[in-house]
């Protein structure tokens, strides 16, 4: 058998690679399609202890490659002790080499905690993707709105994946409406989620 290299890289080591870190399966929400159902608790033992996050990284270091993605989730990773610790810590191993940050959120933290990644983020001059999932069992659309005002500026990427649920139509287009006035903030990206599909894609600001 001989196998082809179909690719634009060099070799393995040329290509980047992209990595996932679930943080925790806890969430505070509660959401009747989710599988996340685990209830929130900052005492938990499901929380990876810090030294095990870093040594993950420096694994991932001594790899060598080209260059690095990071992806951060959970359930709500920003309930994390230790996440800007953890960030700050990959910044630094992985230096020019991390090339994009990519966090997703339901939202519900403080818009503090989402500017203080912004910042920390600039601070390293990698660009900070934020994923909002905007779950209308739970959402707050004011605080949604209150956040896409704070980070639309301060982002490489913001982009809010509205989960439909019929029950919850009006609702949902109340968002949907809301989000799009908002076209003259910044700029992002809405999706519209149907049982975790995604059914359509409305740029509802301008580019910066």
């Amino acid at each position: 058998m001989k196998i082809h290299r179909f690719a634009t890289c060099e070799s393995l080591y040329d290509m980047p690679l992209k990595v996932q870190f679930v943080l925790t399966h806890m969430c505070n929400y509660n959401c009747s399609y989710c599988f996340g159902h685990k209830k929130m608790d900052k005492r938990d033992s499901d929380f990876p202890a810090i030294h095990r996050l870093k040594t993950a990284v420096d694994h991932l270091v001594e790899l060598k490659r080209s260059h690095y993605e990071l992806f951060i989730s959970g359930g709500e990773c920003t309930y994390h002790p230790n996440l800007f610790d953890f960030i700050q810590y990959a910044c630094d191993a992985f230096q020019d080499k991390l090339k994009v940050i990519n966090i997703t959120s339901n939202g519900s933290s403080g818009v503090e905690i989402y500017s203080r990644l912004a910042d920390l983020a600039k601070q390293y001059n990698v660009p900070l993707d934020i994923m909002i999932s905007i779950h209308t069992e739970q959402v707050s659309l004011k605080h949604i709105v209150e956040l896409t005002k704070a980070l639309s500026r301060k982002l490489h990427f913001l982009h809010f994946a509205l989960m439909f649920n019929p029950l919850k139509k009006d609702f949902v287009k109340e968002i949907y409406a809301t989000m799009f006035s908002l076209r003259d903030v910044g700029g992002g990206v809405l999706s519209l989620h149907v049982d975790g599909e995604q059914t359509s894609c409305t740029a509802f600001v301008p580019g910066r």
